[in-house]
């Protein structure tokens, strides 16, 4: 199974053998109008919860989380430290258009090894924007994430590239425990 990423502005593909088994429950909930069935499974140290829809029978859903007979509307893990939720379907004419045309192939034990050593550099910020009401500014970096830091926080910093990696490296809670 290959799942994608950014870093920084490469597109990676990474490659893993391991992915969840699940059991099928017999529960039903609808989630946004959409009939769906429960299925668990432990996985890489974590309960997983995903809701999956066989009125799309696409066994697909984020990041590791196929192999379901349907596609994933919802999942999260029993520490709710990680949730997805199904935004939009949308009908497209190439399933192609949606991967990066050049990617760096890697294990996901390089993978790991990559995001353990980021360093953040002003150069990864796409843009910062200052909420006055809520007294903090939100730096969007060039692969998405989105680091939001109260302005107090912000005036008693030093060095800002040391701070942000501090502070990006002790919110990394990898999907995988183990």
């Amino acid at each position: 199974m290959n799942f994608y990423d950014t870093f920084k502005t490469v597109h990676l593909v990474i490659s893993e053998i391991e992915i969840p088994k699940w059991n099928i429950e017999q529960e039903f909930t609808k989630i946004n109008g959409i009939s769906c069935q429960k299925a668990t499974a432990k996985y890489k140290g974590r309960i997983w919860e995903a809701w999956f829809s066989k009125e799309y029978p696409i066994n697909d859903g984020p990041y590791k989380f196929s192999g379901l007979p349907g596609i994933v509307v919802s999942i999260k893990d029993s520490e709710n430290d990680h949730i997805f939720n199904l935004i939009q379907i949308k009908k497209i004419n190439e399933i192609f258009s949606l991967l990066p045309r050049s990617a760096r192939q890697m294990s996901f034990s390089e993978y790991k090894k990559t995001m353990s050593s980021f360093i953040f550099t002003n150069e990864d910020i796409e843009s910062i924007s200052i909420n006055k009401q809520e007294g903090r500014v939100d730096l969007q970096l060039k692969d998405g994430y989105i680091a939001k830091i109260g302005t107090e926080d912000m005036k008693k910093m030093r060095k800002m590239d040391e701070e942000m990696t501090k502070r990006l490296k002790r919110t990394n809670n990898y999907i995988e425990k183990e």
